[in-house]
């Protein structure tokens, strides 16, 4: 890590040195020229450790790490399966309250990351007025399709 923190030194002092060295420079003329230069300059800078490096010291660092506990970690395709499901919640809910529809909503389904496509499992739409059914109805049509199969209801315990 000490070759890695040397490194990061060094290009960093480059840039700085031509940074001072731009704000020196004429406007015109050769400018472009000594530009080109100071960037070679940053790029050999950035490149001369490579090969002095001790890379064996490096991949044994790298092997003592501590092994990551892959079962516990969440895949890619389990994220983008949650937040699947939590946006469409979200985006039905934030619908219907739009035009003042108390409601909650579930939604499983399954999301196919490699095909790009969604499968709904079903959606949920619990309703606190009974007398607001039809709206909804239309409202999540309007977001689903009309061939979206959707559970309607009315929450327990309110009047």
């Amino acid at each position: 890590m000490e070759t890695i923190r040397h490194w990061a030194l060094t290009v960093c002092i480059c840039c700085v040195l031509v940074g001072a060295l731009k704000l020196l420079l004429p406007t015109k003329g050769a400018a472009r020229g000594i530009k080109t230069v100071l960037a070679l300059y940053i790029l050999l800078s950035a490149c001369e450790p490579v090969p002095k490096a001790d890379w064996t010291g490096f991949w044994n660092q790298l092997r003592q790490m501590p092994e990551m506990d892959t079962a516990a970690m969440l895949s890619l395709d389990d994220l983008a399966q949650k937040q699947f499901g939590k946006e469409l919640e979200e985006t039905l809910t934030d619908a219907l309250n739009r035009r003042e529809i108390r409601n909650e909503v579930h939604v499983s389904g399954t999301l196919d990351t490699q095909a790009g496509t969604a499968h709904l499992e079903s959606v949920r739409i619990l309703l606190q007025d009974p007398k607001q059914m039809a709206d909804a109805k239309s409202i999540i049509q309007e977001y689903l399709g009309p061939n979206a199969e959707v559970e309607y209801g009315v929450k327990d315990g309110v009047s």
